[in-house]
């Protein structure tokens, strides 16, 4: 007999099935494959708005005086982002392509980090790669010099310990208007910053990264919030004019441009 692998199902999974989902395996994960209606979905992502579960994409917070060093090892130019801002680079690490193409946080094969305080970053990778990155980052030599000390910056793997929501399409300010009073607008939030704020009356860190002229922005919180974060967000999904989309949607809306 083989040895079973564990499925892992983000916070939201159960209010997903209520709605509707069916669920589909993504790297490891169970995430929405569709709600049932994939034409509507697609709609959605391209003239209102739909939420899509992010929680698989790996979390990573590094803090300490040597947090900047640490992650120049995989982002050469994090010394130059000023607090509230953040970079994307290639990932070095070993890539999984199927987890890439189920993934929002978008265009397969990268880490983004933003930089939350000069001393505190919150790195973003691909499924599954969040161990790989903590290595990375922690490695005894991360300028490729064996001079090189270690840099002194603790990195903690949050990847279940917070959840994830990207909320996608045209009509996505309208749909923040109505869960938060920060302004959103591209002027305000322009592509590759980032805030922490209060969403929906909970602490969370709104990240902008837009993708091929559509708006997206991604929402994290701690994972116990995570089931009443949904719903909220579909509420007013709705409420803008669309709703919920599973990664099938999200892939088709990559593939049409």
């Amino acid at each position: 007999m083989s040895a079973a692998t564990p499925e892992r199902r983000t916070a939201m999974y159960h209010a997903q099935l209520a709605m509707g989902a069916l669920m589909s395996d993504a790297d490891g994960w169970q995430l929405p494959a569709h709600y049932g209606d994939l034409t509507q979905e697609a709609t959605w992502l391209r003239q209102t708005v739909a939420i899509s579960d992010a929680s698989s994409i790996g979390k990573i917070r590094v803090v300490g005086k040597g947090a900047t060093q640490a992650v120049q090892a995989l982002l050469p130019h994090a010394a130059n982002l000023p607090v509230g801002a953040a970079a994307e680079a290639d990932s070095p690490l070993e890539r999984n392509a199927v987890a890439e193409a189920n993934s929002p946080l978008e265009r397969g094969g990268k880490l983004l980090a933003a930089r939350l305080t000069p001393d505190e970053f919150l790195l973003l990778t691909p499924p599954n790669q969040a161990p790989a990155a903590i290595d990375a980052l922690l490695s005894r030599n991360p300028a490729g010099s064996p001079e090189t000390p270690a840099p002194c910056a603790h990195a903690v793997d949050l990847t279940s310990g917070l959840c994830g929501v990207a909320i996608i399409g045209p009509a996505t300010p309208d749909l923040l208007s109505r869960v938060t009073g920060l302004d959103v607008s591209p002027r305000a939030l322009p592509d590759l910053a980032c805030v922490q704020t209060r969403i929906a009356e909970i602490r969370a860190l709104l990240l902008r990264r837009d993708a091929h002229a559509i708006p997206i922005l991604h929402l994290y919180a701690t994972r116990d919030l995570g089931e009443y974060l949904w719903q909220t967000l579909t509420q007013a999904a709705q409420e803008s004019g669309g709703g919920p989309a599973g990664t099938q949607a999200l892939l088709g809306l990559r593939s049409a441009n």
